[in-house]
Parts: structure tokens; sequence; C-alpha cells
């Protein structure tokens, strides 16, 4: 993906700035670029993340998905890496990608 770079630390840069995460958020992060440009649910990023116990839980993965926005200065109507699939899940940008499957 062009822009996005991930590391072993909790750290991302885009496009050349370092940017901070915690270590949930650089874990959801990481996990959305593995399969960048397909729209992962809810569910799945949630059992991927925390587990099986809690697969109930989107509340804590809209918690961190804003602040990961922030830390990556998204703002409405500009460029973002990470696509909120309203009602569905989160695809992250991928310029190679020509489908939008849903996986589970």
């Amino acid at each position: 993906m062009t822009g996005v770079q991930t590391c072993a630390l909790p750290i991302l840069f885009v496009d050349e700035q370092e940017i901070k995460l915690t270590q949930t958020e650089y874990n959801i992060v990481a996990f959305l670029s593995q399969h960048a440009g397909r729209v992962m649910t809810y569910a799945a990023i949630v059992k991927a993340i925390w587990g099986d116990t809690d697969i109930g839980s989107t509340k804590k993965l809209q918690v961190n998905m804003a602040n990961i926005r922030k830390k990556l200065g998204s703002r409405p109507g500009s460029n973002a890496y990470i696509l909120n699939e309203l009602g569905v899940g989160y695809r992250m940008i991928d310029e190679d990608a020509r489908s939008g499957e849903i996986n589970e």
C-alpha cells in the first residue's frame, strides 16, 4: 500500500511521518493492512484482535478506529486510508484491489 508502512513496534509511518499507536491500534491497522482492499466485518476484526470472548464488542473497535483516524489525520472529505463500510465493517484502501468482498 502506498503511503502507509508498518513495523514491529507500535509505530506507523505515513508518508515518512512517524505515527505512534497503542498496541491495540497497531494490531487493528496491521490486520486491516493484511486484508487491504477487502471489507472486513466488525465481528471478524473483533475476533482477530480480542478473540472469541469479545465477539459482541464493537464499541471498543469503534473507539480504537476513531483514535486511529485522528492519529492518521483523517478528516471527512480528505484522503482516508481506512474506510467505514456502514453497518458492515472497515476496509483499508489498496490501490491494486478491484473487489470489495465481505469476509467474516
